[in-house]
């Protein structure tokens, strides 16, 4: 994925939800993560998930 600002507003379109998703489960399947950061990752997958069933976007707003 490329990268994303924290500090800007950044839209999802369904296309990127689904290569947001494919490289989300390759991360988990990394055994580096926290338990913490695990569960941050399993969060968003499951909005981008949600997201791509009802819209076919997702927005994350920024600092």
């Amino acid at each position: 994925m490329d990268v994303m600002d924290p500090y800007t507003d950044t839209m999802f379109n369904f296309i990127q939800l689904e290569r947001l998703i494919e490289e989300l489960d390759a991360v988990l399947g990394d055994s580096w993560l926290s338990d913490a950061q695990r569960s941050k990752v399993v969060t968003v997958r499951d909005a981008a998930i949600q997201a791509r069933g009802l819209s076919g976007y997702m927005f994350i707003q920024g600092d």
